[in-house]
């Protein structure tokens, strides 16, 4: 059962229909009450007018709604049943009335500028996607910094990717979801979330808008992840199942956009398909340490059908040589 409340009025209006905010910020919480205010508060911020904010509460068994009264003429609430992200993001666009829509973790932060900045850029471009890098706090970004690109100085603070898989398989991005603003009509063409998988949907989102749209991109840090220690809010335990969740859901991704991409690029196919070679390469090593051989020896066999780099080929080699070697040598480390 889905539970609806809404004393919000919107805060601007550019798009010339009083009432009818631009862009639909939707915040997607579970069980996170000490920081999905933090979240809004950024929001609230925003020196950006036209906008709402949208939180769905995803059946939170916390004082989430304790938290939120406060909140409750500003932003629109929605609580449902647990059945998570993926499905609370989609309850949230159904519900949204902007012709934009912004995401964001009840976790994570947007600077003051965000909105204002992305806004600005799409407004005279042709992308109906758009990204921005960000503030990453971790520990082991305070070891070794890192932008969300390896951006050249010469290179603008902003940049549209008419090929957008170039973004996606050849830079680093990390948090892509956290920094979108998407057009909502694109977003429902191309399905939304998927509610099955519950890894890397954000992803796999993101290989389906490739095909639709060039993707925008502003180089200066808008949002903040913090996931320092001490401030995680979730769970961090890799077990195999969570491994073999996460990279099953990046093989899936990079064959559905391999299937489709063979008419668009041959350079675009020929990296999707090394990209798979890489995931399946992972999940025979996965199936190898669990002493699954019949289903390690498979998935090494395609990977080295998939090829890809030097690792790949040695992890799928190995895999099908010498899998009692594999398990001593990772067992030692």
């Amino acid at each position: 059962m889905t539970e609806y409340s809404s004393n919000a009025t919107d805060t601007g209006d550019l798009n010339g229909e009083r009432g009818s905010p631009l862009v639909s910020v939707i915040i997607p919480t579970y069980n996170r009450a000490k920081y999905v205010t933090h979240a809004i508060d950024s929001v609230l911020a925003q020196t950006y007018p036209s906008y709402e904010i949208i939180v769905v509460d995803d059946g939170s068994t916390d004082d989430t709604r304790k938290e939120l009264a406060p909140y409750m003429d500003r932003i629109k609430y929605i609580r449902k049943e647990h059945a998570g992200h993926s499905a609370a993001r989609n309850t949230a666009i159904r519900a949204s009335r902007g012709q934009w829509i912004a995401f964001l973790d009840s976790d994570d932060a947007w600077l003051p500028a965000k909105l204002s900045r992305q806004m600005e850029f799409l407004s005279h471009c042709r992308a109906k996607v758009c990204f921005s890098n960000i503030i990453w706090n971790s520990e082991e970004e305070e070891k070794s910094p890192r932008n969300q690109l390896h951006w050249k100085e010469n290179d603008s603070d902003e940049q549209v990717f008419y090929e957008p898989f170039d973004l996606l398989l050849f830079e680093s991005v990390n948090k892509v979801l956290v920094t979108m603003v998407v057009e909502r009509d694109l977003l429902l063409r191309v399905g939304c979330f998927d509610e099955r998988i519950h890894r890397h949907v954000d992803v796999r989102l993101c290989f389906r808008l490739a095909f639709e749209t060039p993707f925008a991109y502003v180089n200066q840090p808008l949002a903040v992840v913090d996931r320092r220690p001490g401030l995680q809010r979730v769970s961090t335990e890799r077990n195999f199942d969570f491994l073999k969740a996460a990279y099953c859901g990046n093989a899936i991704t990079r064959s559905e956009a391999y299937l489709q991409s063979g008419g668009k690029s041959k350079r675009i196919a020929k990296e999707l398909r090394h990209h798979l070679g890489h995931y399946i390469s992972q999940m025979a090593l996965l199936f190898c340490l669990e002493k699954s051989n019949y289903h390690a020896r498979r998935f090494a066999l395609d990977g080295l059908y998939c090829g890809g780099g030097w690792r790949t080929y040695r992890r799928c080699i190995a895999v099908l040589l010498c899998p009692w070697l594999v398990r001593r040598v990772r067992k030692n480390h």
